[in-house]
């Protein structure tokens, strides 16, 4: 063997040994850590319970530790651990869980939690909140019910599921769309102009930064996006031109529009995708998307944190729960502002709004639910009460800088600015009804933002054709669902009478009556509904 190869095989059975003694290693530590968890969890003097959620951002996962560590101290038998996982695993992660009965005991309700997985494996919480909160006592929502206590009422999804007639979450904060800007360089380049207001002076601020001239790290982006934030706006901005549209189309009167009635008026050719107002809304995507980095429905959320980070963009769209995260990312002090709404008055933009969409439809979020097979269910409660309680909800809201929940707690100074509008006028619609319709439109969407201009006839000639097989494909899904659901009310609307009837029960006798009424209204909806396409159908034939 020549001094070479035996060089090299020396240097290659160092490193195989080397690998093979580090995967050793990991092995080791991984059952360490899991037969230390076992011992734990198997210890008669300690209770443990577990939570996860997906909240990888800011102090959150500080701030819930501070509250886990508070509820032990109140609770010596009792041992909190808390699980972050990346949202992009989280669907697989909590269904592989939930399958293999491993779940921890409480479960950030997100990502793929869907109806189904609550029924099976999610337990109601709906008479546990019908009793006052005892980690209240002591401050103004003193013996209200618990569901009471939070400014939503447990009203809506997630933590309401209308069709089950079920509450299975409690909600930690509420979460709201802001501009984020640098205000280093708006100082820098614009000194004392006022902040725009209105969608007009918002697109002029864009219009400013793309005409400034290359500094020494190149050019100013006038705004960071991504296909995770850019949409946030740009939907926002469509719905603005769809408020009118989606009142006239509003035949039922609901004060929540219907989208199935939307959906059968397209198919009624009530509307199109060449409908003047639906023409305003893609133009005004357009019209901001091409402000953005080119290619940047092909970018990850990270990618437009990056821009904005770096000072290479002045303006970025985000949720209110990046507000840490973006303050502890930057070097520069960051400002916020609403989003640009096309008022009345615009110049450009009036025809087909109303005025500012109402933000009154924001609904708890961050909420977690109880897992059926929780071994420590009662402990598990005890530490969600604990957890948005009045003093702790406002503790999480100023350490994580989150919007609370609950009623009559003050938000963290830096949080003003992001809570919820609650005047204003119902959005209108988008073209966005299912996957169908989404897959078709996030793959076309990018000839909008093409910069020779023209991408708005360009965008809605490559989808028309395919647009209306792809809403009625959506309609049929929703009918089948709609079916579905009225029928998985029947058991439990005969249990319910039964309770009642047999034990005399006057709740069940409520509840029986709420499920009767939701599952009537769904019924009829679903006939009204099916009576529409055969209408629409036999109109077509003739």
């Amino acid at each position: 063997m020549t001094k070479r190869a035996s060089s090299k095989w020396t240097r290659d059975r160092v490193l195989n040994t080397f690998g093979v003694a580090l995967l050793l290693l990991t092995f080791a530590v991984a059952m360490f850590r899991i037969l230390a968890r076992e011992r734990r969890e198997a210890d008669p003097d300690t209770v443990t319970i577990r939570f996860a959620h997906t909240h990888l951002e800011g102090t959150v996962r500080e701030a819930f530790n501070y509250l886990a560590r508070e509820y032990m101290e109140r609770n010596p038998g009792v041992r909190v651990e808390q699980m972050a996982i990346p949202e992009r695993i989280y669907d697989i992660w909590t269904q592989t869980q939930l399958v293999g009965g491993t779940a921890p005991d409480l479960l950030h309700l997100a990502g793929g939690i869907d109806r189904e997985m609550l029924a099976r494996f999610f337990v109601p919480l709906t008479e546990t909140v019908h009793d006052p909160n005892p980690y209240n006592e002591g401050t103004h929502l003193e013996g209200l019910p618990w569901r009471e206590t939070f400014i939503d009422g447990l009203a809506a999804p997630p933590a309401f599921q209308a069709r089950l007639q079920e509450i299975y979450g409690v909600p930690n904060s509420f979460f709201t769309f802001r501009v984020y800007y640098n205000k280093e360089i708006y100082a820098e380049h614009f000194g004392d102009r006022p902040l725009p207001e209105t969608y007009a002076e918002f697109v002029a601020l864009l219009g400013a930064v793309a005409d400034l001239p290359p500094g020494p790290d190149g050019r100013l982006l006038p705004m960071a996006g991504s296909r995770f934030n850019a949409p946030f706006l740009l939907d926002f901005l469509f719905r603005t031109q769809t408020q009118k549209l989606t009142q006239d189309l509003n035949i039922s009167r609901h004060l929540l529009p219907d989208f199935r009635e939307q959906i059968l008026a397209f198919l009624r050719g009530d509307w199109s995708l060449r409908s003047p107002a639906v023409l305003s809304g893609l133009t005004l995507m357009a019209e901001v998307g091409r402000y953005m980095p080119a290619g940047f429905m092909q970018m990850a959320r990270e990618d437009a944190m990056f821009y904005f980070a770096q000072g290479r963009a002045l303006l970025m769209v985000s949720g209110s729960w990046d507000a840490e995260s973006i303050r502890l990312q930057t070097t520069f002090p960051v400002g916020v502002i609403d989003l640009p709404a096309p008022l009345p008055d615009d110049p450009r933009f009036s025809e087909f709004t109303l005025g500012r969409p109402s933000e009154g439809t924001t609904f708890g979020a961050a909420a977690f639910g109880l897992v059926r097979l929780s071994r420590h269910q009662d402990v598990a409660v005890d530490f969600l009460r604990f957890l948005t309680s009045a003093e702790s909800n406002r503790e999480l809201a100023r350490r994580a800088s989150w919007i609370p929940a609950l009623v009559d707690v003050e938000p963290p100074e830096d949080m003003v600015p992001f809570l919820p509008y609650t005047g204003g006028y119902v959005p209108g619609f988008d073209l966005d009804y299912g996957p169908e319709t989404r897959r078709l439109i996030e793959t076309q969407r990018h000839i909008l933002f093409e910069p020779s201009g023209g991408g708005v006839e360009r965008f809605v000639r490559r989808i028309e054709g395919g647009y209306a097989d792809a809403v009625e494909h959506e309609l049929q899904r929703i009918l089948v669902s709609a079916r579905r659901n009225a029928a998985e009310l029947d058991v439990s609307s005969g249990a319910w009478f039964l309770l009642a009837e047999l034990a005399d029960d006057a709740e069940a006798m409520t509840r029986y009556s709420a499920i009767q009424e939701t599952q009537n209204a769904m019924e009829w909806l679903n006939y009204w509904t099916r009576q529409e396409v055969e209408w629409i159908r036999r109109e077509a034939e003739e």
